[in-house]
C-alpha cells in the first residue's frame, strides 16, 4: 500500500524526493482527491520486448486508491478499507492481505502524462 500511496503522491506533482511515512500521511490529509494519467513500461526477464501500459491513477480521501489500465488489457486495481480488488478479463479477485513488492524479475517505470 505504501508503494501505491507514494505513486499517487508523485502524480499529484509534489517535489521529487523521498518522503517519510509521516510526511506522506500529512500530505495526503490535505488532498481530497487526485487523478493522473500514467504510462508504465514493464521489462520482464522472460520477454524480449517491454510491455507498455497506459491508464489513470486515482486517490480519494480517506484511503481509496485505484489504478485503471486502459491498454493493452483493460483492468482495474482498487485498494479501499484494507481490501485490494483486481478486475481483469472478466475475473475479479478480492483479498485482505499485506501486499509486498513485485517480482524481482519485473522492473517498472511509471511516468505521468
Amino acid at each position: 500500500m505504501r508503494r501505491w500511496l507514494a505513486l499517487i503522491v508523485a502524480c499529484a506533482a509534489l517535489p521529487a524526493h523521498a518522503l517519510t511515512l509521516g510526511e506522506l500521511a500529512a500530505t495526503l490529509a490535505t488532498v481530497d482527491a487526485s487523478r493522473a494519467r500514467f504510462v508504465e513500461i514493464r521489462t520482464l526477464a522472460a520477454l524480449g520486448t517491454p510491455i507498455e501500459r497506459r491508464g489513470t491513477l486515482a486517490y480519494n480521501r480517506p484511503g481509496k486508491l485505484e489504478m485503471i489500465v486502459d491498454t493493452p488489457i483493460a483492468e482495474r486495481m482498487t485498494i479501499a478499507d484494507g481490501t485490494m480488488t483486481v478486475e481483469s478479463r472478466g475475473t475479479k479477485y478480492t483479498g485482505r492481505r499485506s501486499w509486498r513488492g513485485t517480482s524481482r524479475s519485473t522492473r517498472s517505470h511509471r511516468t505521468t502524462c
